[in-house]
């Protein structure tokens, strides 16, 4: 039986709509949309009625553009509404606002990627908002649940339902342990059918699949006592690696591809590099549970100069991928975005319908694995990986397939770095190929006494295992040798040691540098034109690396031992400069200068006079390292006696 009714009192022209409505703080109070007197456009509007719906007020969000609030949620202090703004054509964001208990707006924020978005519920539990609704781009429409920060309306995490073309979630609601989503799901708007979802109270939980990456959309922080000022956010999870899909505009980014990613950088550039995408990737093979740990630290830009910093977890969990056994073939058919794994190295994966197949392949080795994909013929197809395949971000490597006879062209997703494999194509008897990337050549040695090399314009990522101590690597190319080096050694004489040849940068060049990386264990050698960046592994300090000339415009690196040598006495320095009253006396250094040990042998002494100064420049000397060398731009004349320049102090002037 109706007892009464209430109208908004606003009047026309225009009208209203009231969407969903909520008891809270003594009123009854409704969300939806108005447009009164001179407005244009409907506002997003909160009305509150008397009980016996005998008096009404109105709470219009101004926010400038059309919108509507189509759900409502209340906490002891504020109610939220949500719903979407029209920010302009083509372009509706999620809206959501909260209200004090006088109806006076608490805060409004409208956001979302590009396309048509939108929020439909909400739902607040022990102090936590929760939201739901959809995002629509490209003509395909997720369903998301969100976690919001009731305090401002920041997106804390999001979750996508996207088992169909159009998925939409439109209801939600809590039992105090779980939070149960009304919605459909189908392949259009018009085919579907209607579902509902449990989640676990903890929130929103982003899904992984085994050895792929997952992007983590809408995530922010918010501090407004810091304004513009630098603050820091650390991204940490226990199972795997975050990455970011842009680093522009923060001022400084750490630990990329690790477990703990710190970001530099505003409020506002640190949201915008989270807006385009975090990217999880778990450890390989891992299955199960794993947490996102976003701590925000604002550096003490708060007014008192200390710290401060807050904590949220976001919960992912990596769901198992298919699995193919060993020795068995797995077959796919129909449309598939799913991840496949190979389990032991001696499975095959049948891809009838390939242009359909839009999943990840993962766990492919050169041990048995075949990709059998149909359509293509062996003597005609080509299948390769190579530079610009691998997405580091992604860690996932594209494998072109191509058929010469009809420019018939498939790529297919590999989990991992696969661009340096060598695929064979062979005939699989049915009508299609079967691909396999063959076993790893085993990694090249050097023996004692034996030597290597690796060719001009050559690229090389292999590792180089030195078997002795007096093995020769040429590197032809030395920049473009990414690989590693392992079981360098010597015994302190060019002649005893390893030697690592880098033909064309010069020993010699006055621009010569070399430095030593201990923590990721690199050497860096340049003669500021040409220049090599050696990955070792072992153990090793900047002192065990000395340079000379190959003797033909080249570079050769040996390795001497790091002897622990006692502190030189200290030496009171000699004046640089004397002078008397028949002119300046110029003091040079009394020994030489070995610029890679920083030693002073007293061979490298010379002693220059008149008669010999021009012998003295071009005379050998003592590198400090057990063989004599020419003096080059590196080392420095000295002289172990006081010269005297004939120059009278009135060829001077100083100031």
């Amino acid at each position: 039986m109706l007892l009464a009714s209430a109208e908004d009192q606003a009047g026309v022209p225009g009208g209203s709509s009231a969407n969903a409505a909520a008891d809270w703080q003594g009123h009854i109070w409704a969300v939806g949309s108005s447009e009164h007197g001179n407005e244009t456009f409907n506002n997003p509007t909160v009305w509150s009625f008397s009980y016996d719906l005998s008096s009404v007020a109105i709470h219009e969000d101004s926010i400038g553009v059309a919108g509507a609030f189509n759900g409502v949620a209340t906490s002891s202090s504020e109610l939220y509404a949500v719903g979407y703004a029209d920010i302009s054509i083509g372009q509706q964001d999620y809206l959501i606002a909260g209200y004090n208990t006088d109806g006076t707006l608490a805060f409004s924020d409208a956001f979302g990627p590009a396309g048509t978005d939108t929020l439909n519920g909400a739902v607040e539990v022990d102090g936590r908002l929760f939201v739901v609704g959809s995002t629509t781009s490209g003509g395909a429409t997720e369903g998301v649940l969100m976690e919001i920060d009731p305090t401002n309306g920041n997106v804390i995490s999001t979750t996508t339902y996207d088992p169909a073309p159009y998925n939409a979630l439109t209801s939600i609601t809590t039992d105090g342990q779980h939070l149960y989503v009304a919605g459909v799901s189908g392949d259009s708007a018009s085919s579907d059918q209607a579902v509902v979802l449990m989640y676990d109270i903890g929130g929103a939980t982003i899904t992984a699949v085994e050895d792929t990456a997952a992007q983590i959309g809408s995530l922010a922080v918010s501090d407004a006592a810091t304004g513009s000022a630098q603050i820091e956010v650390t991204l940490a999870v226990g199972h795997g690696s975050v990455q970011l899909e842009n680093t522009g505009g923060l001022d400084a980014v750490l630990g990329i591809g690790t477990g703990s990613l710190e970001l530099f950088g505003s409020q506002a550039a640190i949201n915008a590099v989270l807006a385009d995408g975090v990217i999880y990737n778990p450890v390989s093979d891992y299955t199960g549970a794993d947490t996102l740990t976003i701590t925000a630290n604002d550096l003490g830009h708060n007014g008192t100069g200390v710290a401060e910093s807050s904590t949220q977890d976001v919960g992912i969990v990596v769901a198992a991928a298919d699995q193919i056994a060993d020795g068995a073939t797995y077959t796919v058919s129909a449309p598939s975005g799913d991840t496949i794994a190979f389990a032991t190295g001696n499975g095959t994966l049948e891809l009838a319908q390939p242009a359909t197949f839009s999943g990840e392949i993962a766990g492919i080795v050169g041990t048995g694995d075949i990709l059998d994909i149909h359509g293509f013929t062996a003597v005609t197809t080509m299948a390769t990986t190579g530079s610009g395949s691998y997405d580091s971000t992604l860690n996932t490597t594209t494998l072109t397939v191509t058929d010469s006879s009809d420019q018939h062209t498939e790529l297919l997703t590999l989990a991992g770095n696969l661009s340096g494999s060598g695929w064979v194509v062979t005939d699989d008897g049915h009508g299609g190929v079967d691909v396999v990337d063959p076993p790893a050549a085993p990694s090249p040695s050097i023996a004692s006494g034996g030597s290597l090399e690796i060719g001009d314009a050559v690229a090389s990522t292999e590792t180089i295992t030195f078997q002795g101590s007096t093995g020769s690597l040429t590197l032809d190319t030395p920049s473009n040798f990414h690989g590693t080096i392992t079981g360098f050694t010597g015994d302190g004489t060019l002649t005893g040691s390893d030697q690592i040849d880098l033909r064309g940068i010069d020993y010699h060049s006055a621009s010569f540098t070399e430095s030593f990386n201990a923590p990721t264990d690199t050497l860096s050698v340049s003669d500021g034109t040409d220049s090599a960046v050696l990955h070792f592994t072992g153990s090793y300090v900047a002192a065990n690396f000395a340079f000379t000339s190959d003797g033909n415009h080249g570079t050769i690196v040996y390795d001497p031992p790091v002897p622990a040598s006692p502190a030189a006495p200290a030496v009171a320095p000699a004046p640089v400069v004397a002078t008397s009253g028949h002119g300046f006396a110029f003091n040079f250094a009394n020994t030489g200068h070995d610029t890679w040990t920083d030693s002073h042998p007293a061979n490298d002494a010379q002693h220059p006079t008149q008669a010999n100064m021009l012998v003295a420049w071009s005379a050998t000397h003592d590198a400090g390292t057990g063989h004599t060398d020419a003096p080059d731009a590196h080392d420095a004349m000295t002289s172990a006696a006081i010269i005297k320049v004939q120059l009278h102090a009135h060829d001077f002037h100083f100031v």
